[in-house]
């Protein structure tokens, strides 16, 4: 191989101040406007046509007194004075309300008579008998004492539910139309109806539950097919009145089949429904006036947004006018829109250098996923929280903002790279000149329980090294059984003396101990400590192709990257090497413009007068050649990485051997961080950020 010349920079010409400032400006503010058109694209309102402008004024509405924290099962009763103010705010929209107990809140039908509004009232019947005994009484007391009550309904769904039969339902609802004096009903979805027409002769009227969404009807249709439902059971049902007890569409849930509930599906389905409803004349009551959180335990979560007026009692759509598919979008195209400009100000300043394609195609990677996780946070919003789910919330938004922090990262990282011009610090090789002075290398490999073949086969790379001024010591340490290390120091016995070989059979600090054994036995003369893995087959020109960049004293460390080979007969090999070859392709490059590569032991030149000077190897750390490269860094030592293959390893063959070294890997880098925490968050350190 012909070495290339080296390269230490391109030219380039750094923008003025002023000029950055106002590129930057005009970027970011392009970016600004440009998501917020994006946000009202995406968000556009439902076609006029397909949402018919309707009166506000609703013929009928199912109504639960229960407010955000209420729930049937809490031992108090919603309040008097909310049941009032609710009740105010539904006759201004309807004429009629339904209910589901007696019993429970007595007090409702003399305040719906306060407000002008007639009554339904249930009776709510379930397994206990002496319940089903309170709920009848008092909806009987209700309507001898209330002239508004002007039907009952005995019993919701209970057929479906299985908590009562046809049979046991019957006697219920012989026993109050004997005593009541208005039309007596039970309500049950219409195909319970079909499936038990003996439900119709105990009954003066047929209270029909149409909701498409538990059918897993789409809403293109659900309205169409909902009167369709209707025409079937008063089809079968020629001499009873019919009226619609529960008709309507959440806004939220888990999707069934083709129904997606949102905003605008209910908004859609309420407007489309209303608009034919008023040209047939129909009976019905809408489900429901408010949203009930609490329906969430019982029905999943579509339960708690079948509502007009959501928990807080506030409208949730409009009856004429555009429906918008959020109605929120405004306010999140500004959220994202305004951390999209204050973001990209900085960087578009702080990296002024970028090529101009570089920077345009980060501000969009960057604008798409702030609007990305503003979609997602907010979405949380969306929903009726308990305490466990704000905790879990803000622990959302911790790991969201990490998560983002990553990802804009990583593009960083790559369009510096991906446009060339943007980075200026680039490494080639860089031979000594022929009559030059090579200088004296120490080649360090240490091995434990390692198999002999592959230990071998690396020596024997060392030993073809187009290099003069060099030892190789191999250092085997804590290997118990001689079958791996002695046909090793056997094979070394074979090579010429600078080769040495070593075995320690019970040796502190792991690999960084061994290393360090090794430092004690290198040549007092070698200007160079070399590290290489005992996987790895090295190329005979690793020393003499990169050498010369410790011309410079201020360099420290010369780094070749790691790479791999025999990858490509197993998918999961495949898959390590291309995860390697991306940091190694992209995220060193991006660190090296820094100077603040990551020191990764393997395929590593380091100049020893340093590494003696500054300690060794960390015993204590498990990625003792991460950690040495951070010391040596704060010893204003500069890093040189050269982005040309000098040597090949094996990648782990299986998940286990993979999640160990990952293991590893994050274990010593918590023990970094820890270790070296004020360095690494100090201002002025040059790994806190690297330099230029």
């Amino acid at each position: 191989m012909q070495p290339q010349p080296a390269q230490t920079s391109l030219p380039h010409q750094p923008q003025r101040p002023h000029a950055a400032l106002g590129a930057a400006l005009m970027l970011a503010a392009l970016m600004a406007l440009a998501n917020y058109l994006i946000w009202g694209w995406v968000s556009a309102p439902v076609a006029t046509q397909a949402a018919p402008d309707v009166p506000a004024r609703i013929h009928g509405l199912a109504y639960a007194p229960f407010a955000r924290a209420d729930a049937p099962w809490v031992r108090h009763a919603p309040a008097a004075g909310l049941i009032d103010t609710d009740l105010r705010q539904l006759a201004s929209v309807t004429g009629e309300i339904r209910t589901y107990s007696a019993a429970q809140l007595p007090e409702l039908p003399a305040l719906a008579h306060r407000h002008q509004l007639r009554l339904t009232l249930g009776a709510w019947l379930n397994r206990d008998a002496a319940n089903n005994e309170r709920e009848i009484s008092a909806a009987l007391t209700a309507t001898r004492t209330h002239p508004n009550i002007t039907r009952l309904i005995v019993g919701n769904e209970t057929v479906l539910n299985k908590v009562l039969n046809p049979a046991q339902l019957a006697r219920y609802l012989q026993r109050v139309r004997a005593a009541a004096g208005v039309p007596v009903s039970t309500a049950e979805p219409w195909h319970v109806w079909i499936k038990h027409p003996e439900l119709a002769e105990q009954v003066d009227f047929i209270t029909v539950h149409l909701l498409p969404y538990w059918e897993g009807v789409g809403i293109d249709t659900a309205v169409e097919e909902s009167f369709e439902r209707l025409a079937r059971v008063r089809a079968r049902f020629p001499g009873k009145p019919v009226l619609v007890g529960e008709v309507g569409y959440p806004s939220s849930g888990d999707r069934i089949k083709r129904a997606r509930p949102s905003p605008a599906a209910q908004a859609l389905f309420v407007r489309q429904f209303i608009a034919r409803a008023q040209l047939e004349k129909l009976d019905y009551f809408l489900i429901e006036a408010y949203d009930q959180p609490w329906k969430q335990h019982e029905e999943g979560r579509a339960g708690a947004y079948w509502g007009l007026f959501d928990a807080a009692r506030m409208p949730k759509f409009s009856f004429s006018g555009p429906i918008e598919s959020d109605a929120y979008w405004r306010a999140k195209a500004l959220a994202s829109s305004a951390a999209g400009l204050v973001f990209l100000l900085w960087f578009l300043t702080r990296f002024a250098n970028l090529r101009p394609l570089a920077r345009a195609a980060f501000a969009v990677a960057a604008q798409a996923v702030l609007s990305s996780a503003t979609v997602l946070l907010t979405l949380l919003l969306l929903h009726y929280m308990n305490p466990a789910d704000w905790a879990m919330l803000a622990l959302s938004i911790a790991t969201s903002l990490v998560m983002v922090a990553i990802v804009l990262a990583h593009l960083f990282e790559f369009v510096e790279l991906f446009w060339d011009g943007s980075l200026h610090r680039r490494f080639a090789p860089q031979p000594l000149p022929s009559a030059a002075r090579q200088p004296f290398v120490s080649i360090h490999l240490a091995c434990c329980n390692e198999p002999p073949a592959m230990v071998i086969a690396a020596i024997k790379s060392l030993a073809a090294l187009d290099y003069r001024a060099y030892e190789v010591l191999i250092v085997d340490n804590n290997t118990a059984d001689p079958a791996l290390w002695q046909p090793v120091r056997d094979f070394t016995a074979t090579l010429p003396p600078h080769f040495r070989f070593f075995h320690l059979p019970a040796w502190p600090g792991f690999k960084a101990g061994a290393l360090n054994y090794a430092l004690t036995h290198t040549a007092a003369h070698a200007e160079v400590i070399a590290v290489v893995d005992a996987d790895y087959v090295v190329r005979p020109e690793w020393l003499a192709s990169l050498a010369g960049h410790f011309g410079d004293p201020q360099v420290g460390i010369v780094q070749a990257p790691q790479a791999h080979r025999d990858w490509g007969a197993q998918v999961f090999r495949k898959m390590m090497n291309w995860e390697y070859d991306g940091f190694f392709r992209i995220g060193m490059h991006h660190r090296n413009e820094r100077d603040a590569i990551i020191q990764h032991g393997t395929m590593t030149l380091i100049r020893a007068s340093a590494l003696r000077s500054h300690g060794g190897w960390s015993e204590w750390c498990l990625c003792e050649d991460t950690e040495l490269g951070l010391r040596l860094m704060q010893q204003d030592l500069r890093t040189v990485y050269v982005d040309q293959v000098m040597g090949e390893g094996l990648t782990p063959d299986s998940f286990a051997a993979f999640k160990k070294q990952r293991q590893r890997w994050a274990q010593g880098g918590m023990q970094i961080a820890r270790a070296h925490w004020r360095a690494l968050w100090g201002r002025g350190d040059p790994t806190s950020g690297g330099r230029s």
